[in-house]
């Protein structure tokens, strides 16, 4: 009995702490992305990015690289239109291989102003948690993926959710 505290820690641990995305189920995101294929990368555009190998712990196989130098963004893509207004929370894993780092930018298309910003400096896989940016309806959010910028660098990004407050 002495070990009991330990082995409910340990089963917990199993239950809520393995192969789940960053803020929860994909199921409750209203978009969801582990880029486990290069079909994952229909719908973006951009000449920098592949699917590899390099995936965080605890989750998928794949991961999206972003391999930057050139003119910017490396890797866009649109998303929505949704049929109400939400509030938007980013979540995703992200790592730089050469320390010079990449970003990874969300707003919405109609309002540049109305974005969320998050820089990828860590050698190591990172949990990025942001929001909030206000999607009316019927409006679209652009996703950027940079890496680096004039000087050519590669990040990795994983996971990526887009959550609402206003569901």
């Amino acid at each position: 009995m002495k070990n009991l505290p330990l082995v409910i820690l340990a089963i917990s641990a199993l239950i809520f702490g393995s192969c789940s995305s960053p803020q929860g189920d994909p199921l409750d995101a209203l978009y969801y992305n582990s880029f486990e294929n290069h079909t994952d990368l229909d719908g973006f555009e951009g000449y920098a990015a592949q699917v590899s190998d390099d995936a965080p712990a605890g989750g998928a196989d794949q991961s999206l690289l972003v391999s930057g130098g050139c003119i910017a963004p490396h890797f866009y893509g649109e998303i929505g239109p949704f049929d109400r207004d939400h509030t938007i929370n980013l979540a995703f894993y992200g790592k730089s291989l050469d320390g010079f780092g990449g970003s990874l930018t969300l707003h919405v298309l109609s309002n540049p102003q109305e974005r969320i910003d998050v820089l990828v400096e860590e050698k190591t896989w990172q949990l990025y948690e942001r929001g909030s940016i206000v999607l009316p309806a019927g409006e679209i959010l652009m996703m950027n993926f940079m890496s680096g910028g004039i000087a050519a660098a590669t990040t990795l990004f994983d996971e990526i959710a887009l959550y609402s407050d206003t569901e």
